[in-house]
């Protein structure tokens, strides 16, 4: 990154090249496993497109965004739903009943 940085800088392009700040190629690596692990790339395929020789380095370099995992959570959450508000109200009373009857 530091050559990048200073062929940025030599061509008058400073604040490019100051964002390459702490950028490093390592970095690069598990930003490039995790974007296309996010995208649905198969561990499989990863493993190929990086050369790694196992899938515990795509684990290693793959990484999932908080957000990510939040949309996946809502994303099952919301499964056959939304029940259409007057069998939800049914199947509510029905519960509430039942706990009723158990005490």
């Amino acid at each position: 990154m530091k050559r990048a940085q200073d062929d940025l800088q030599d061509s008058g392009r400073e604040e490019e090249a100051a964002r390459l700040e702490g950028v490093s190629w390592h970095g690069l690596r598990h930003t490039w496993a995790s974007r296309l692990t996010m995208k649905g790339v198969d561990p499989r395929t990863l493993q190929t497109l990086s050369g790694w020789r196992s899938l515990v380095m795509v684990e290693r370099y793959s990484h999932l965004s908080p957000d990510h995992i939040r949309r996946a959570v809502e994303k099952q959450l919301r499964g056959p739903w939304p029940l259409p508000a007057t069998e939800l109200d049914s199947n509510l009373t029905r519960l509430q009943d039942e706990a009723s009857r158990a005490l």
